[in-house]
């Protein structure tokens, strides 16, 4: 079975200037095959580290892109699948700093 690549970034972005806010996050990410061709409408989700409950769910657009927002700090599991190909399962730690 062929297996899927994700490239993911992660971006903060402010939203408030209060010392005790936390920033949410946006969380980007590119999958290819093992060829390194984009993968469109591949299905990528976004799951809680610690009991795996589902936070957000996306398809790749055309060009295998997929985005998350509005994401807070924490450690996650990105899940990533499509048919023909073996799911892959990536942590993401999310930290303030």
């Amino acid at each position: 079975m062929k297996k899927l690549l994700a490239n993911l970034t992660a971006s903060l972005f402010c939203f408030g200037l209060a010392v005790s806010a936390q920033p949410p996050s946006s969380v980007k990410g590119l999958v290819k095959d093992e060829s390194g061709k984009p993968v469109a409408a591949a299905s990528v989700s976004l799951f809680r580290a610690k009991d795996t409950s589902l936070v957000k769910a996306a398809f790749t657009d055309k060009t295998g892109l997929f985005q998350f927002d509005a994401i807070e700090r924490g450690s996650y599991l990105v899940g990533v699948s499509f048919v023909g190909y073996q799911k892959q399962l990536l942590p993401l730690s999310l930290i303030h700093i």
